[in-house]
């Protein structure tokens, strides 16, 4: 992977959301604005149905530049009894990353574990300056955002 720059970041928060409620929002790349500022717009290029194999245009705000890129969702497993609910987002292009959420009950709601992994290519590396501490500042925002939609879990 010569000439890629990668940033990766990960969390676990607790939310007051049951994970299926949990699982029906965070799977909607329509959703993903509302919990993650760095995204500007999402525009879906597959059906309405939001199932593995959809695609969609995403633009992303980084270092004051507006890049876009195409995801997809490439796993969504409902929870059950037996394993957490797991929703992963891909994208390659200019910017290649890989989105994991995975969401476990808890007593008081859910535990959701964010990986978020991007990786710079051609022209977009010269923003590669800074990139991982730019990045957890995304991924810290992204974790706020899912705390004030899916509430924040009492202890």
């Amino acid at each position: 992977m010569k000439n890629l720059v990668m940033a990766q970041f990960s969390s676990t928060i607790d939310v007051a959301a049951s994970p299926s409620e949990a699982f029906a929002f965070l799977r909607d790349p329509a959703n993903r604005a509302q919990w993650d500022p760095s995204v500007r717009t999402v525009v879906p290029l597959s059906g309405a149905d939001v199932k593995v194999g959809d695609r969609y245009e995403v633009t992303v705000g980084f270092y004051g530049k507006a890049i876009p890129a195409t995801y997809e969702i490439t796993e969504l497993r409902p929870p059950t009894d037996d394993e957490p609910a797991r929703i992963v987002f891909t994208t390659d292009g200019k910017v290649s990353g890989r989105d994991v959420v995975e969401i476990r009950p808890t007593d008081t709601g859910s535990r959701i574990t964010l990986e978020l992994t991007v990786r710079l290519k051609g022209a977009a590396r010269l923003l590669d300056r800074g990139l991982q501490v730019a990045f957890a500042g995304i991924g810290e925002n992204a974790v706020d955002g899912v705390r004030k939609r899916l509430g924040v879990a009492s202890t």
